[in-house]
């Protein structure tokens, strides 16, 4: 009986554990999503675009620039992002 006991606290320990990893970088990708979406890219710290690289979200940041700009207001950095990761079909008006 203690034999099980332990090894159900055993087992409950490990489980918590990994939801409290999961809820972190849940958490990490819900504050990058908010980034994306409220700043331009020239107002994004080096800081904030590191935690968007981390949660491996430069391509909703990239799509995010090609669908809602025109041609001619993006600048040289943009376009950059926008090419590496292939959103340059967004750019044909």
């Amino acid at each position: 009986m203690k034999k099980i006991l332990v090894s159900v606290i055993m087992v409950l320990g490990i489980s918590t554990n990994v939801f409290a990893c999961f809820g972190n970088s849940m958490i990490e990708s819900i504050m990058a999503d908010q980034i994306i979406r409220s700043k331009e890219l020239e107002d994004i710290t080096k800081k904030e675009m590191k935690l968007i690289k981390k949660c491996h979200m430069e391509d909703s940041l990239a799509y995010k620039i090609a669908s809602s700009k025109n041609t001619e207001e993006i600048t040289e950095k943009e376009m950059k992002l926008i090419k590496k990761h292939g959103f340059e079909f967004l750019l044909s008006d």
